[in-house]
């Protein structure tokens, strides 16, 4: 192959971004499981090791220090409203405001910080978007804590099939395509098609239709040997060839 492209593909629903988020965050709890075998591996550096870290614990480090805030507030909340002050901190209505106006604050800065050098850096979008964009990070990473406790749920249910995202191809891709079409279709008709045969069956594939049946033809035209095809370059033009 002489060239390579990746792509990756954003979800605008809502539904699908959920389903791909638990899908992964249940990987990650599945995954657990190899922790001692990555701290036991030598050829893998400590930094590495933090992130590979960091990644696989993070569904549980979301699950449970969500839970452990979600805890303390309705505490608090239940404190303040039975008793109507308390001496230990937030003691009052007053300063329970006050801790979830710091707390908030303190959690969208870095955000529209982000939005705001997304704008210096590359001034492909209006600053405006860009402020809205860190906004609602926030609502973006709530699903987050939503796929988790999916994942954990059916992982502890025993529920582990999936359907993948159905990805749609974009004008790139579909260019992409198109263009690696064009260069199997060529192949075939230098590389793989038996001597005595036509272009026929190639042209109609590209123009969608059925291919009609191949014309018979003697025995001894197919005495000489075809050229060699690497295994990948049959896979491509299988490929090719199921979506005719």
């Amino acid at each position: 192959i002489s060239r390579a492209a990746v792509t990756q593909q954003g979800l605008t629903d809502v539904r699908r971004l959920l389903r791909q988020r638990t899908r992964w965050a249940q990987g990650n709890l599945q995954c657990i499981r190899y922790v001692p075998r990555l701290f036991n591996a030598r050829r893998i550096p400590n930094s590495a090791l933090v992130e590979m870290m960091y990644y696989l614990l993070a569904p549980w480090a979301n699950a449970f220090g969500t839970l452990a805030v979600a805890v303390l507030a309705a505490f608090s909340v239940g404190r303040i409203a039975v008793l109507g002050r308390a001496a230990a901190p937030p003691g009052s209505w007053l300063q329970l405001s006050a801790t979830v106006g710091v707390w908030g604050l303190a959690m969208l800065t870095p955000f529209l910080m982000w939005g705001v050098l997304h704008r210096v850096q590359l001034r492909d979008e209006k600053l405006s978007r860009c402020l809205l964009a860190g906004l609602c990070y926030p609502g973006f990473l709530f699903l987050g804590l939503i796929s988790t406790y999916r994942a954990i749920g059916r992982q502890v249910t025993g529920r582990n099939s999936w359907a993948k995202t159905e990805r749609l191809a974009d004008d790139w891709e579909a260019d992409q395509m198109t263009e690696s079409d064009d260069e199997l279709s060529q192949t075939i008709e230098t590389g793989l098609q038996p001597a005595g045969t036509t272009t026929v069956a190639v042209q109609t594939m590209k123009a969608g239709a059925k291919a009609p049946e191949p014309p018979v033809v003697e025995a001894d035209l197919f005495d000489e040997e075809p050229p060699p095809v690497s295994q990948h370059r049959l896979a491509q033009v299988t490929q090719l060839l199921s979506r005719a």
